[in-house]
C-alpha cells in the first residue's frame, strides 16, 4: 500500500502540527515515521558527511518494500499520507518519483515568510547543538557546506526559496491537485486550515481536531547545561532507562528542552540586509498562486 497525499513541507512552517493535527482524524492514516524522505532518495544511499549527519543517514527510506511497510496499518482508510520536508527542497529528483508510483497523488505545502523560516531553522539547529556559527555566518557557509557534503538541513536561505519548487509540483499535479498554505494561517486559524485540508482530502469535514498544542518549538536556548543534560547520554539517564517508558522519557525530554527555550528576534539590519535575497522569489511566488505576500517583504 502507498500514500495518496503527501505534505512536502516547508521545515519550520508548522507540518508537525499539521501532522499530529491530521492524525487525529478517524478517515486519516499518516505514517509512524513523520519523515520517511522515501520519494527524496528512492534507491539512493544516503551518504552526508556533515559532523551530525550520521543520524539522517540511518534514517532515511530508500527502498520500496519499507517504504509500503509504513502504511500496513492504513486499512479502510479514505486518505493515506506522510509529510517529509525534503520533498520541496529535492523537488527535481522527487517529482517524477512520485509520479513513477503515485501519479495521482495530492500534494499540500504549507510556506513561511523565507527569512522567518531560515532564522527559525537555524534557531533550532542551535538548540539541538548542531550549529555552532552566528546566523550570517552559516547564511556565507550554505554552499561550502553543501559542496562538502552536508546534508540539506543546512541550505537554510535554499529551503526559503519556493517559486521553483512549487511551479513544479504544479506543472506535475495540476492546481486542482496541490494546496498551497501558509504558516500564519495554520498558527492563527488552524482549524480554518484543516478544514478546508479536510474537504481537499475528501474526509468528513465536520471533524474538529484538538489544535492546542503547538509542536517542534525553536528558540534559542537559556542553559547551554540543561541543554547538554538532555541531548547526550549520561549516568542519570542510564539508571532510569530501564525503569522509565520510552514514551514518558521523550515526554520530560520535550518539556524540558521547551522550558528551556526563549524566543529571539532577528536584530532589523540584518533582516534588512539579507531580505534582498528573496525579494524576487516573493515576487514571482504572489503571482504563481495568487497571493498577497506584501508582509513578506517587510
Amino acid at each position: 500500500m502507498l500514500p495518496n497525499f503527501l505534505v512536502i513541507g516547508a521545515a519550520k512552517a508548522g507540518t508537525t502540527s499539521l501532522y499530529n493535527y491530521l492524525k487525529q482524524h478517524p478517515d486519516i492514516y499518516l505514517s509512524p515515521e513523520k519523515e520517511p524522505d522515501f520519494f527524496s532518495f528512492y534507491n539512493r544511499t544516503p551518504f552526508f558527511k556533515g559532523p551530525h549527519d550520521k543520524a539522517i543517514n540511518d534514517h532515511i527510506i530508500n527502498k520500496l518494500e519499507d517504504y509500503q511497510e509504513l502504511f500496513k496499518g492504513a486499512q479502510n482508510k479514505k486518505a493515506i499520507g506522510e509529510c517529509s520536508n525534503s520533498y520541496l527542497y529535492f523537488y527535481e529528483r522527487t517529482i517524477p518519483t512520485i509520479t513513477e508510483f503515485i501519479p495521482n497523488c495530492k500534494i499540500i505545502a504549507v510556506l513561511r515568510n523565507p527569512i522567518d523560516r531560515a532564522f527559525s531553522q537555524y534557531t533550532q539547529s542551535v538548540m539541538i547543538g548542531i550549529e555552532d556559527q552566528q546566523f550570517t555566518k552559516s547564511l556565507e557557509l550554505e554552499k561550502k557546506r553543501l559542496e562538502l557534503g552536508w546534508r540539506w538541513h543546512y541550505d537554510y536561505s535554499g529551503q526559503s526559496k519556493y517559486f521553483e519548487q512549487i511551479k513544479a509540483y504544479i506543472e506535475a499535479f495540476s492546481k486542482n491537485n496541490v494546496k498551497i498554505y501558509f504558516f500564519e494561517d495554520l498558527i492563527n486559524k488552524p482549524l480554518d486550515v484543516l478544514y478546508d485540508i479536510f474537504k481537499f482530502l475528501e474526509v468528513d469535514p465536520n471533524f474538529t481536531p484538538d489544535v492546542s498544542k503547538k509542536f517542534n518549538k525553536s528558540g534559542i536556548v537559556r542553559s547551554k547545561t540543561i541543554q547538554k543534560f538532555v541531548l547526550t547520554d549520561n549516568i542519570i539517564k542510564r539508571l532510569t532507562r530501564s525503569i522509565t517508558p520510552s514514551k514518558l522519557r521523550a515526554f520530560i525530554n520535550e518539556y524540558i528542552m521547551n522550558k528551556n527555550i526563549k524566543k529571539y528576534s532577528m536584530p532589523i539590519e540584518i533582516r534588512y540586509d539579507i531580505k534582498r535575497h528573496f525579494e524576487k522569489d516573493i515576487s514571482q511566488l504572489q503571482s504563481l498562486v495568487d497571493k498577497d505576500l506584501e508582509s513578506w517583504f517587510k
